[in-house]
């Protein structure tokens, strides 16, 4: 379903606005402060401890 075609929120049913978030109009809910993603990217999280130590990786690309 399109960002245009969503008009009530998933979680409380509440209407939903487009208002500003993150620098971008988002569809979100004044009720519950859902927000709707069109387009959600997957994500992953590691934590490398060695002897006391953490290793801190840091992307070259950000994602698109």
């Amino acid at each position: 379903m399109s960002q245009q075609h969503y008009h009530f929120c998933p979680l409380c049913g509440h209407t939903l606005e487009d208002r500003p978030f993150e620098g971008k109009l988002r569809r979100t809910c004044p009720a519950c402060s859902f927000v709707y993603f069109p387009d959600p990217k997957v994500a992953v999280v590691a934590l490398v401890e060695e002897r006391g130590r953490v290793l801190l990786i840091r992307r070259a690309v950000e994602p698109a």
